[in-house]
C-alpha cells in the first residue's frame, strides 16, 4: 500500500469528521491548539505541527480571514511576524474541543459499560490527563 495514499486518506477521513464539530480543516485547529500554549513564528509553527510551508502559510491566511489569529512583528526585526490566538479564535477552539472531549466522554463511558466494572483494561487510559484537559475547557 502507498504510505502516501494512506496518510491522504487518514487526513481526509480526519476532516470528514472534524467538520462535524466545526469548520476547521485540520491543519487550523492544530496551529490553533500550538497558538493556545503560546505564540510562535512562521517557522516554528511549521517546526511544531510538522505541516508543510504552503499548508501552514493557507491555513494562517484562513484563520486571519476569519479573525482567529493576529500577527504582529518582533521588537528586534520588524520583518519576523508573530503569530497569537485572538480571544475569538480561543472561543472559537474551545467549542470545537469541548464537542471532541464530549464524544470522547461518551466514547469511554460506553466502553465501560461493555467491559464491565472490573475491566483493568481502560486503566492504561490516563485517565487523570484526560480529565485534566476536560475540566479545562468545560464550562
Amino acid at each position: 500500500m502507498n504510505s502516501n495514499k494512506s496518510n491522504k486518506t487518514e487526513t481526509n477521513d480526519f476532516e470528514v469528521k472534524i467538520k462535524a464539530y466545526g469548520k476547521f480543516k485540520k491543519s487550523e485547529l492544530e496551529i490553533l491548539s500550538k497558538l493556545r500554549e503560546k505564540n510562535l513564528k512562521f517557522s516554528e509553527i511549521v517546526e511544531k505541527t510538522d505541516l508543510s510551508k504552503s499548508v501552514v502559510s493557507n491555513a494562517l491566511n484562513n484563520l486571519k480571514k476569519e479573525k482567529l489569529i493576529k500577527k504582529r512583528g518582533t521588537k528586534e526585526d520588524k520583518r519576523v511576524k508573530i503569530y497569537e490566538i485572538t480571544s475569538k479564535g480561543k472561543k472559537e477552539h474551545e467549542k470545537i474541543i469541548k464537542k471532541i472531549l464530549k464524544e470522547l466522554d461518551k466514547i469511554i463511558k460506553e466502553f465501560r459499560e461493555i467491559l464491565g466494572p472490573n475491566s483493568g483494561i481502560l486503566e492504561d487510559i490516563s485517565e487523570a490527563k484526560y480529565q485534566r484537559v476536560f475540566k479545562r475547557y468545560d464550562s
